[in-house]
């Protein structure tokens, strides 16, 4: 296949924001003021008012590894939502994860600023990128399935807790705790509903869409998925045979067990719609909403040594202050340690969601 044939054969959003992550990356070199403009920094947002920051951070990824595997696990999930929720709902559904992830992030910093100040500098930034963005959608994907057992490595636990699992294991590895802790938050929130007040309706995104600029500007593009067509690509609810038993194999490393009369279900296009549910088996997540896979497979990517200097613990990019404080070209890169943890935080994604 063709790349041009598979670049437009990708739904509208996901292929928009793999293609803006990408000419921002290849850009970042020669124009590091406006890099340094869209990264999420919680003095500038609260303190000069820069709100576009809120939704900008996660067109900004610091390292070509990180980069390449971000937008690998973020096609595989961005398809299958999409597909599943309609151009327009996951658009929007996109646009508000960030704002809320951001947000939340934000407000962490003014708390936690009581015991570290730094938080509250013009030196800090957060890592940004897609990778706050794939704990929500990762988030949700166990949370569909609240009633399995995951096993990760040698670990048994309950999937509902499985992404606290990979929280506390990425922040001791060096995670930024306010990214990822506001990631997960805003996925349980989804998942329990505390966000439908926010959320639109399936009833205002029809009206938007028949909209004659949506239509023209929008919907007419290939690759656009109307809700129509995404109500047709949504799982069927189908009942599990009575005493189903079955194991979801989601990787070498990882797995969801079924218990007695339990079945792996997928993720509905909004919150409280049904949940379909399968004996056993597993779909996917790059695949089509028709396609089911038993054992599907994912590349393993080489898994990069962590660095000496890589801190055990981490709330997130911190830089002691500059001598004349802040400049427009001090931006947080970690150099020695961001390339070879990105990387192994990306094949952790890969191998869990």
């Amino acid at each position: 296949m063709d790349w041009r044939d598979w670049f437009f054969s990708t739904p509208l959003v996901t292929r928009s924001v793999m293609a803006t992550v990408v000419v921002t990356f290849v850009f970042s070199p020669f124009f590091p003021l406006i890099i340094d403009g869209i990264q999420i920094c919680p003095y500038y947002v609260l303190t000069r008012l820069q709100v576009w920051r809120l939704l900008t951070p996660v067109f900004y990824c610091r390292s070509i590894i990180s980069l390449i595997f971000q937008l690998i696990i973020f096609n595989r999930l961005g398809v299958r939502k999409e597909q599943e929720q309609g151009t327009l709902r996951f658009g929007a559904t996109f646009i508000l994860y960030e704002l809320l992830i951001n947000s939340l992030m934000c407000a962490s910093a003014i708390l936690l600023s009581i015991l570290h100040p730094n938080f509250l500098s013009p030196e800090y930034h957060a890592r940004g990128g897609l990778l706050p963005l794939l704990f929500t959608l990762g988030t949700q994907k166990c949370l569909s399935n609240p009633n399995t057992q995951t096993t990760f490595l040698a670990l048994t636990m309950p999937t509902i807790y499985f992404p606290l699992f990979l929280l506390g294991l990425f922040v001791l590895l060096g995670e930024s705790l306010l990214e990822a802790g506001a990631a997960v938050a805003v996925g349980y929130c989804y998942h329990y509903g505390h966000l439908n007040s926010i959320f639109p309706t399936t009833e205002w995104l029809t009206e938007v869409e028949k909209h004659p600029l949506v239509h023209r500007f929008i919907a007419s593009r290939r690759g656009y998925v109307d809700l129509e067509q995404a109500a047709s690509n949504s799982l069927p609810v189908t009942a599990p045979p009575e005493g189903a038993q079955g194991v979801n194999e989601w990787s070498r490393f990882m797995r969801s067990t079924l218990g007695d009369g339990e079945a792996t279900d997928g993720q509905g296009a909004a919150p409280g719609a049904p949940r379909a549910q399968f004996p056993g088996r597993g779909q996917p997540l790059g695949g089509s909403a028709g396609e089911v896979a038993h054992a599907p497979t994912v590349a393993r990517p080489p898994w990069g040594p962590i660095p000496a200097s890589a801190p055990a613990f981490s709330l997130g990019n911190q830089l002691p202050p500059a001598s004349g404080g802040a400049r427009s070209g001090d931006i947080p890169h970690s150099a020695g340690s961001d390339s070879p943890l990105c990387s192994l935080h990306c094949s952790l994604l890969s191998l869990a969601f």
